[in-house]
């Protein structure tokens, strides 16, 4: 499973159960006329049948249920005509496939599609194994297994449970957890993988994760996607959506790259301007409206990545706009990219308006007011800010991702930039009690974090460097752990980051008071205070590259060297 969307392949007893825990055997269904019939076949890397698979068709404001695949790797599923879906397919030891797809009519549509095996990290030398306790797989609560001599990890003891279920971690190198090498069976865990079923015997339960068992490595461009020729379009999706992930990867492995060589990601520049340049060919060539458009609002994240600057630019913005109008389906696959239109000045509003008034998806409606509302507060227009709040709160909380962001635009909200921070009681790991006055007369950043969050661990880097350039001038660090256990914090500190300051123990997490006092909806979650007690400032200014400078510009502006 991801933290952001994953066989082996020797051969397997007959005898083994597949088991789909939520999903339903496909039945053939009747086409009307507002919904399309979708037959395919879902295929390893190697062109064979999956040990298990599903298909799920993720349609905006529905829930998205699995379907199992047959042995074979084939399944029928139905999908709305005119919106914009994802035909997300997925398989054992496999990436998932997260397809674009938008149908015109509904005349019938069939595909095949050969997954890209999982990035296995052949080489691991730590492995967690995650369990599944009431039907809730604990990715964050994930038990070490102990390296053996011939190079296997092993995880063993005594148990009542009838079966085991449980995903592997450490084993990939993109982060997902996914099933194991020992498995009598397999549950799709509802983000892309799969999790390993085992059986103990005799009361007794031995897990053993054997690389050698890992399928063969695949050469080649994955997924490979082919659409019957009346939905030929949809295969010009498909290689956009995936050649804009492998540049995407590509920049992560730049990034962790240079931070291994620099120790943070100052200095830093992601550089995508060959895809950027192969999108605007897309754009210009492509006879598809859909095809150009999607190619467009590709084409606006990737410019974000690399030069944000210049992605906010209103001459850039209305190119994209020209391409893909606020009508166009293709928002519905990036809704987020609709916030770019904030970005146009006096127009932006109007322009936002467009999207809720011809935009047929409600995410991108929603995402839509968002941007209108960080308008309305970018002019501190407090009596539009209140407006559009009110109407996403009423219209919209259900968005996926619009419970936070209504958090960040409510103009009630306790944390923000000028106000005073709220009082509180905590407890630090030395056993002293700490509230707001402990934090008058220093600059504080309150860094609320978990060691199992790798967003939170990206910002190590940072923290650090922030502890060593600014400590001595009245500077400290308070980091709110929302781990299962202080035992966690403990472990982690004994790795490469010691995180030589101020640590308390959150217990329940984001269920805790401090959670709600402190309004933290995700982490990482930095907020930075003034000696006053008011706070400075909060993300994005307090994370990557701009936390060094957001100190040191708070720290000038009182006149603090």
């Amino acid at each position: 499973m991801s933290f952001r969307s994953t066989t082996f392949f020797a051969p397997v007893a007959a005898a083994m159960l597949l088991s789909l825990a939520g999903c339903h055997q496909a039945k053939p269904t009747t086409t009307k006329a507002n919904t399309v019939t979708i037959t395919g076949k879902i295929l390893t890397a190697r062109g064979t049948a999956p040990l298990a698979a599903v298909a799920v068709v993720a349609e905006p404001g529905s829930k998205a249920v699995p379907v199992k695949a047959s042995h074979d790797g084939s399944f029928t599923v139905t999908a709305p005509v005119k919106t914009a879906i994802r035909l997300q397919l997925a398989a054992v030891n496999h990436v998932e496939a997260d397809l674009p797809v938008y149908f015109e009519t509904n005349t019938p549509a069939s595909v095949t599609v050969k997954l890209a095996l999982d990035p296995f990290d052949r080489n691991a030398k730590q492995v967690e194994i995650a369990l599944t306790e009431n039907k809730k797989l604990s990715l964050h609560n994930g038990i070490p297994m102990k390296a053996q001599p011939d190079g296997t990890f092993v995880w063993e003891e005594d148990t009542k449970a009838p079966e085991i279920r449980y995903e592997l971690i450490g084993i990939t190198t993109n982060g997902h957890s996914v099933n194991g090498t020992q498995s009598d069976s397999f549950v799709y865990d509802g983000g892309g993988d799969f999790e390993s079923v085992v059986h103990p015997s005799n009361g007794h339960i031995r897990i053993v994760y054997d690389p050698s068992k890992l399928p063969a490595p695949v050469t080649g461009q994955f997924p490979v996607v082919t659409w019957d020729a009346a939905h030929a379009a949809l295969n010009t999706l498909a290689s956009l959506s995936r050649d804009d992930q492998a540049a995407y990867d590509q920049i992560v492995q730049a990034a962790q790259a240079y931070r291994k060589a620099h120790h943070n990601l100052e200095g830093f520049k992601p550089d995508n301007t060959a895809w950027i340049q192969q999108l605007q060919q897309t754009v210009d060539s492509a006879k598809n409206p859909l095809v150009r458009a999607y190619a467009a609002v590709l084409m606006l994240t990737a410019k974000n990545i690399s030069d944000s600057k210049a992605a906010s630019s209103p001459t850039f913005v209305r190119s994209i706009l020209d391409a893909a109008p606020p009508s166009s389906a293709a928002w519905s696959f990036e809704p987020r990219a609709v916030t770019a239109m904030g970005s146009l000045g006096d127009a932006a509003i109007t322009t936002l308006e467009q999207f809720v008034a011809q935009n047929r998806d409600k995410q991108v409606q929603g995402f839509a007011l968002y941007a209108e509302a960080e308008a309305a507060m970018a002019k501190h227009d407090t009596a539009l800010q209140t407006k559009i709040y009110t109407r996403l709160k009423n219209g919209y909380a259900d968005v996926p991702g619009m419970k936070y962001r209504l958090l960040r635009i409510n103009p009630n909200k306790a944390i923000q930039v000028g106000k005073p921070l709220p009082d509180f009681a905590a407890t630090l790991l030395t056993g002293k009690k700490i509230s707001r006055k402990d934090l008058l007369g220093h600059y504080t950043l309150l860094d609320f974090w978990a060691t199992w969050c790798p967003p939170c661990r990206a910002e190590m880097p940072n923290l650090d460097a922030a502890w060593k350039r600014f400590h001595r001038h009245n500077f400290q660090i308070i980091s709110f752990s929302f781990d299962s256990s202080p035992s966690a914090i403990a472990a982690f500190r004994k790795g490469k980051w010691k995180m030589p300051w101020k640590h308390v123990f959150v217990k329940g997490g984001f269920s805790s008071q401090l959670a709600k006092t402190f309004e933290v909806e995700g982490i990482p979650d930095p907020i930075l205070v003034g000696p006053d007690g008011t706070i400075i400032a909060v993300e994005p200014d307090t994370r990557g590259p701009e936390l060094l400078a957001t100190i040191q510009a708070a720290m000038a502006h009182k006149g603090t060297k």
